[in-house]
């Protein structure tokens, strides 16, 4: 048996290690600690797979074992293995939950055909190689999936080169609202980072269980608050009409329903008013438990990607999509020549980690999308992709810890109104968002935190060189600490008026300390994780 330590163990990247921390503590920080009501912050330890306070093993003792070999698959023959690996999942699932090991060698996908991969379906799954390094196991993708809208052409992504990680169709859509049954509670006030919420009426709700949390507004009201001081948005927020009107989607799991009051397993996010008509639904579609870890995945591509040429190039060879999973995480891979490595959506308490990006450069890294919460992405080699590490839509709660990227890439905020989301000590992207103008602005909703991050000088859209960071309209409710030019360069914001703004801030549109310093403490992540869980943080995964 081969152990794998894995250390969430410095406060700072080990480049920035050297650098001279300050003597004083952060004020941001201070002010989370006396009245964390009031604050501009979030406890975002809660993050990450069974919320970092268990043990993960990526091989468990009490599931059966499948050998792929066993199933039909033969290394190195440059023969198609998917379906052979596809009845060596379904037999662990058909058995209530297994692992299935892939020994060392290449295995084969797509040398005829398109659009096809292995299917995860079901909770409790582990794929495991024999390891992403050399003499390991490799997965070779030979043909990419399309899209045949060219006005949708991101959409190839849909149907991954790998896996699918997801009881629903690659290319369906699941939505509560098509059905009142979805409905499980309605309930009452509760307010930000508080636990417990008040219930006014209930459907069938269960304690252990997922929902998603919802808020809806008619009159804007609800709007304004996530986007605060901003008044303009793209136009998506402000319409009333079917889905549209839910403003607020996160996933929370009720660990105990009792005396009319629910207690969850993480504290709330935002505040819950009456007022918006806050429930929770019935999530059927959620699977959890699974895990891939130990493969080299690569691909035919080889094409010069140029952005929003066609699905091909958007989507075509993307790796690994999660969707609709609960603590269930990828580990330990490589992905090589990708449009995109690992995509996390509508998940909960999800992680990525010892992850990275080679190859051909590409359009998407890893991704966070749909009403993700409370997801962990740590430890991640972003390459050169050049959306590197990107959150959009509804995501809310999610943290990027110890990444790093190559010159050119990006933090990319997609357009979106998720709230309270951490990027935590990066290294490498530059900052910079794109979508469409039904979603911007602003890039994202309040709350965003960037603590320890030094930029990068080139930014991927055009190739150029650039000074300024983000502009105050573009993420409002901001908590910048600890910026620095990753090369040395100057740096800067860009307020409501386009003037320069560098060093302390604190006003309506967000808060900044420590301006070209490393911050105190060095990670904002780690230093909320040890203090909930009284102790400094490891993980020991073992791996047969």
């Amino acid at each position: 048996m081969k152990k794998i330590l894995v250390f969430l163990t410095a406060s700072c990247l080990a480049v920035s290690c050297n650098l001279k921390v300050n003597d004083d503590f952060s004020t941001i920080l201070k002010e989370f600690e006396t009245d964390p009501d009031n604050s501009r912050l979030v406890d975002f330890s809660y993050a990450g797979v069974h919320r970092n306070e268990v043990e993960i093993r990526l091989v468990s003792e009490h599931y059966q074992r499948f050998n792929v070999l066993d199933f039909g698959a033969i290394p190195d023959d440059a023969k198609d293995d998917i379906d052979a690996i596809q009845r060596a999942v379904d037999a662990a699932a058909a058995a209530g939950g297994g692992v299935v090991f892939i020994p060392k060698g290449t295995f084969d996908f797509d040398v005829q055909t398109k659009k096809r991969f292995v299917q995860i379906r079901h909770s409790n799954i582990t794929i495991i190689g024999a390891g992403e390094g050399s003499g390991g196991t490799v997965f070779h993708d030979h043909t990419p999936s399309d899209y045949p809208d060219s006005a949708k052409m991101w959409l190839g992504g849909l149907w991954p080169s790998f896996f699918l990680v997801s009881k629903l169709e690659a290319d369906s859509v699941w939505s509560p609202y098509d059905d009142s049954a979805n409905k499980a509670a309605d309930l009452g006030h509760a307010g930000k980072n508080e636990m417990f919420i008040p219930l006014k009426a209930e459907y069938g709700l269960k304690a252990g269980k997922t929902y998603l949390l919802t808020m809806e507004s008619e009159d804007n009201t609800l709007t304004e608050k996530l986007i605060y001081p901003l008044e303009k948005a793209g136009k998506n927020w402000w319409s009333s009409e079917g889905e549209s009107k839910y403003k607020v989607k996160q996933l929370v799991t009720v660990v105990k329903n009792e005396g009319g009051m629910l207690t969850l397993d993480a504290p709330l996010l935002w505040e819950i008013e009456e007022k918006y008509k806050p429930a929770l639904w019935h999530v059927p579609v959620m699977i959890e438990n699974v895990a891939i870890g130990g493969i080299k995945m690569t691909t035919d591509w080889k094409d010069e990607f140029i952005h929003h040429l066609n699905s091909v190039h958007d989507g075509g060879w993307t790796h690994i999509r999660m969707n609709y999973c609960e603590n269930s995480w990828v580990q330990n891979t490589i992905h090589e020549h990708t449009t995109g490595a690992v995509s996390v959506s509508n998940s909960k308490n999800c992680a990525v980690w010892h992850a990275r990006i080679k190859g051909n450069i590409g359009h998407n890294g890893f991704n966070v999308s749909g009403f993700s919460t409370r997801n962990l992405l740590y430890n991640l080699h972003g390459g050169q992709a050049y959306h590197t590490f990107a959150l959009s839509g509804y995501s809310s709660g999610n943290v990027y810890y110890n990444c790093y990227s190559e010159e050119p890439s990006s933090i990319d905020l997609h357009g979106g109104i998720g709230v309270h989301n951490l990027f935590d000590n990066i290294i490498g992207p530059q900052f910079r968002h794109g979508g469409s103008a039904s979603a911007l602005p602003p890039a994202t909703g309040h709350g965003l935190v960037m603590w320890n991050y030094h930029v990068g000088i080139t930014e991927p859209y055009k190739g150029i060189f650039k000074n300024s960071i983000a502009k105050f309209t573009e993420i409002p409710g901001f908590t910048l600490a600890g910026l620095q030019g990753a090369k040395g360069q100057e740096i800067y914001m860009l307020d409501q008026n386009d003037n320069r703004v560098q060093g302390d801030y604190s006003g309506d549109w967000g808060a900044m300390e420590y301006w070209n310093k490393t911050p105190n403490p060095g990670s904002l992540f780690r230093y909320q994780l040890e203090q909930r869980l009284g102790k400094e943080i490891h993980h020991i995964l073992e791996i047969k």
